[in-house]
């Protein structure tokens, strides 16, 4: 965490851990990171009006950590596992997080696919998977349809 000066200048002020493991690399963690309300609304740069939780991606350890904004800083509250392998992305909408596992499919399609998972979010900051519905796919309709040109990928 930092601290912003008046003219705008940044200093370190605290580490605050996650519980959870980074991939490593920066490509997969522009996503990674969004303020949220109970409300289900989210944004991943704005500070400022009713976000009160802090949602982060652990893509090396599979998982995401809610923070919830204390006056003492930021309180780990919640660490589900993401659902999926390497999470890279999350956003959220009327109260439902979704978040972008990338998978580690190689070149030849050979791998884990990348998929979507869904978790409720509650006013305490909890997370709770929603689980696939039955039929339903997952599965990236890009990588679906590379993989299998003749089948259409399922659409919600």
């Amino acid at each position: 965490m930092f601290n912003r000066a008046s003219d705008g200048t940044l200093t370190r002020a605290e580490d605050v851990s996650t519980g959870g493991m980074g991939t490593g690399t920066a490509e997969d963690s522009a996503n990674g990171l969004i303020r949220a309300n109970t409300a289900g609304e989210s944004s991943p740069t704005n500070t400022r009006g009713t976000a009160k939780y802090l949602l982060a991606l652990n893509g090396g350890s599979e998982s995401i950590s809610v923070f919830r904004n204390a006056p003492s800083g930021l309180l780990l509250v919640d660490s589900e596992p993401s659902g999926g392998k390497r999470p890279v992305s999350i956003t959220m909408n009327r109260g439902v997080a979704y978040v972008l596992n990338a998978g580690m499919p190689m070149c030849t399609g050979v791998g884990e696919q990348p998929t979507i998972t869904r978790f409720t979010f509650d006013t305490q900051g909890q997370l709770t998977p929603i689980p696939a519905r039955p039929g339903r796919s997952v599965v990236s309709p890009t990588w679906a349809a590379r993989r299998s040109p003749s089948t259409k990928p399922a659409t919600s």
